[in-house]
């Protein structure tokens, strides 16, 4: 199971709702987990914008679930975040409490992760001023919103079903911190020296070989090999000139979801990267007696799709715009919103097995 977000990351800048609370709501019903502290970490740094702690551990063999409190220094024994791993339902969820009632549980996530129990992990928490950015093994997830005073949190505990903890505190310029080896990234100018490493070893630094080793389409009757999602594409800056193309391939990988493409400067998620092109398509199947959306707006398409139906999308630089088809239908020019020579990076995610990528002029 994994849990994607279903809303576009509008540049993620205060686009999700704060927590709400009701009258005396109790702790949401978690799975038995073991109480006793794997780590208690006193915050040293004073608690502003830009501090990051990046928790590392392993998760057990027999791992149901741990947590990762930051508790506010008050009597009330409120909690500014909670986040919760559910292995079992590899779930990552977000949630707090206030005055003995809990928020509700945040479970959308922007990025695809994998807990497994033996296995590594890392979950980084960016402070910012009214909310915490939440990445997990790498990727940005989600943003939990908040109202607790920053100097009011004072440490942070880690317990439940994990060992050998490690917390590293310190501010950051980027945000998240990326995998030492990950098969998410790839240089287009190295593209061959990169497959032909990928095809040898297990790049990735937390997840399975698994999770991008070949895989069987039922209606190419064929072995297909998948990129990992998310994906980020890097070239040189100016490389994607007038009149250059990237046409995307892959698969609907479910029919009530969508995926994303944007053409950005950087890999990081904060600071706010610059983007100059973006466009999310929201899946609906025809076929099956659904109408497409009538509430998009300006950044999003609607994509009739069937499960693992093909998908081709083409983006095309022109003067003063991208001109963009999918599925050979044409589809709205958007003018460019930053500089398009300080593109360098592509970034695809959603719910799509993403075949390919290429570029041409």
């Amino acid at each position: 199971m994994f849990a994607l977000c279903t809303s576009f990351c509008k540049g993620d800048k205060g686009g999700e709702s704060r927590s709400r609370r009701s009258q005396g709501r109790e702790e949401p019903t978690t799975p038995p987990l073991n109480k006793s502290s794997a780590h208690i970490e006193t915050i040293k740094l004073p608690l502003k914008e830009g501090l990051s702690f990046q928790i590392r551990g392993r998760i057990k063999h027999d791992a149901i679930s741990f947590i990762i409190d930051l508790p506010v220094d008050n009597k009330d024994g409120d909690i500014a975040l909670r986040i919760v791993g559910d292995v079992h339902g590899n779930l990552v969820s977000r949630l707090s409490r206030r005055n003995h009632e809990w928020s509700e549980r945040e479970v959308l996530s922007k990025s695809r992760y994998k807990l497994a129990p033996g296995k590594n992990f890392m979950i980084e928490v960016l402070t910012l001023e009214d909310h915490f950015k939440v990445a997990v093994n790498g990727f940005h997830t989600s943003s939990f919103y908040h109202d607790f005073r920053l100097k009011d949190i004072k440490m942070l505990d880690v317990h439940g079903d994990v060992s050998d903890i490690t917390v590293e505190q310190k501010f950051v310029q980027q945000y998240p911190k990326r995998p030492a080896r990950s098969s998410h990234f790839e240089h287009l100018s190295k593209r061959e020296e990169y497959r032909d490493q990928s095809e040898s070893s297990d790049i990735d630094e937390f997840e399975d070989a698994s999770d991008t080793d070949m895989t069987s389409s039922a209606q190419a009757c064929s072995i297909e090999k998948y990129l990992p999602v998310p994906y980020y594409a890097s070239f040189d800056k100016k490389f994607f000139g007038y009149g250059f193309k990237a046409t995307i391939t892959g698969r609907a990988r479910r029919i009530d979801s969508y995926f994303a493409v944007v053409f950005q400067t950087g890999t990081q998620d904060w600071p706010y990267p610059e983007w100059c092109f973006r466009v999310m398509f929201r899946y609906y199947c025809s076929q099956c007696g659904a109408s497409a959306p009538l509430d998009v707006d300006e950044d999003e398409e609607p994509a009739d799709v069937q499960i693992n139906s093909e998908i081709r999308l083409t983006v095309k630089r022109g003067r003063n715009e991208y001109r963009s088809t999918f599925n050979g239908i044409p589809l709205r020019s958007r003018p460019f919103k930053s500089d398009p020579d300080s593109v360098d990076t592509i970034v695809i995610f959603g719910d799509i097995r993403l075949l390919d990528i290429e570029i041409e002029d």
